[in-house]
């Protein structure tokens, strides 16, 4: 019976910790989802699409005319 007990407490614990993460990660998210919408508000001149490409990577025919200059060189490996 105490070893029961035990594992139902070990149980009770694991899931606290699961239902501590979602409830950081729900608050997490709703901030960024209001975070974006005071930025939509603020500037009403970029739309959210607009603000959505300053993320997305080059298209292809852009990144073939880049030359070697204008890319950035990668960091030095350091052991």
């Amino acid at each position: 019976m105490v070893f029961f007990v035990l594992v139902l407490s070990v149980k009770v614990y694991f899931i606290g910790i699961v239902w501590s993460c979602y409830k950081y990660l729900h608050a997490r998210n709703r901030s960024r989802i209001y975070d974006i919408r005071e930025l939509d508000s603020a500037d009403s001149t970029h739309s959210a699409e607009a603000q959505a490409n300053i993320v997305m990577p080059p298209k292809y025919e852009d990144a073939v005319r880049m030359t070697t200059d204008d890319q950035p060189t990668p960091p030095p490996y350091v052991p």
